[in-house]
């Protein structure tokens, strides 16, 4: 990886991944802004690491492969946001649902759905864990475990 993460834990994209399915482990379990926010920045980012990894040698195919899928444009999106501040026009954003909010017009009232947080994608309403691991599911396709 780069010159001076020698000594870092971090060093490949095989380890960033790791770090990311940690964050979806922390988040699944106990969802809350923080852990959203470490989960899609890191994630964000192993297309990055993958690019530029010597040791884990990701073909340059797969690598534009995962980053052209939907779940990585949503994940960047909101990275961008995120890290930036600032919400473009027709760039999905995320809410907060609390535990038993009402979920559909075909509920009774209120669920016991758990806490999540949701992304409006285009009028569609995902959640944001299920984003995340189906991009971390790209990944291993693409030859990280």
């Amino acid at each position: 990886m780069a010159k001076g993460l020698e000594s870092f834990e971090l060093r490949t994209a095989q380890d960033l991944l790791d770090k990311a399915k940690r964050d979806y482990e922390a988040c699944k379990a106990n969802p809350s802004a923080d852990l959203v926010f470490n989960l899609v920045c890191t994630l964000n980012h192993v297309s990055d690491w993958a690019d530029k990894d010597e040791e884990t040698r990701i073909p340059a195919a797969e690598v534009g492969h995962v980053s052209s899928s939907d779940e990585a444009r949503i994940v960047r999106q909101l990275c961008n946001r995120f890290k930036h501040f600032e919400k473009k026009s027709g760039h999905p954003e995320v809410s907060h649902r609390p535990g038993g909010a009402f979920s559909s017009a075909f509920s009774d009232g209120f669920d016991n759905a758990p806490e999540a947080y949701v992304v409006d994608d285009r009028g569609e309403q995902l959640d944001i864990l299920s984003i995340c691991s189906s991009l971390i599911q790209l990944w291993r396709g693409a030859g990280l475990r």
